[in-house]
């Protein structure tokens, strides 16, 4: 049952929010139980402090550029809902883009962040497409995160290339948020990102 009103409700919802930023709730809930309420609490006032210091909130862009697998796209949508309820300004871009497109798009919200999901095994040829792209908008500062299946023996060949963090699709969310705001940190203090 749960299974499909996410189905009916993201059919409504979907094309109101592609390529816009948004936030929600649903995530926040769960965020907040009992056990997580320490780790919720540090994680939520470090991205205060952020955007207190900042001027604006830390932003990512989750993007997809493999195949169009309509149950993946269920998970970005739920991980774009974590990041906004801890206080991500999230951009989610359409079901499937080029790197090209994703590196226009992370451009223009100028976001700090790129999360990478879906890529089909194509993972060493998309992301330093995407990495190439972004040098061409003179962005290369735009970290770039990968999300996905990845065979471990590619890790290294991803860091190779600048991915600053590869998290499973079952990673935690505030986990990786955390993780994520410790690289755009360590990258502003390097100025490295803008």
């Amino acid at each position: 049952m749960l299974s499909s009103l996410s189905i009916g409700l993201r059919r409504a919802v979907l094309p109101l929010v592609e390529n816009n930023a948004f936030g929600g709730v649903i995530y926040s809930a769960v965020f907040s139980s009992e056990a997580n309420k320490s780790y919720s609490a540090a994680l939520l006032n470090r991205i205060r402090q952020f955007a207190e210091n900042e001027g604006r909130q830390p932003r990512i862009l989750i993007s997809r550029m493999g195949s169009m697998d309509q149950k993946d796209d269920h998970h970005r949508m739920i991980a774009a809902t974590g990041f906004a309820d801890l206080g991500f300004d999230v951009d989610v871009g359409p079901i499937v883009q080029t790197p090209e497109q994703v590196a226009r798009q992370a451009v223009d919200a100028d976001v700090h962040a790129i999360g990478a999901r879906n890529l089909c095994s194509k993972h060493l040829t998309l992301i330093p497409e995407l990495f190439k792209e972004l040098a061409k908008l003179e962005r290369p500062d735009i970290l770039v995160l990968v999300a996905d299946n990845i065979p471990p023996k590619d890790y290294d060949e991803l860091y190779r290339q600048g991915v600053t963090a590869i998290f499973s699709p079952r990673s935690d969310i505030g986990e990786c948020a955390i993780k994520i705001l410790d690289a755009i940190e360590d990258a502003k203090k390097k100025n490295t990102v803008r």
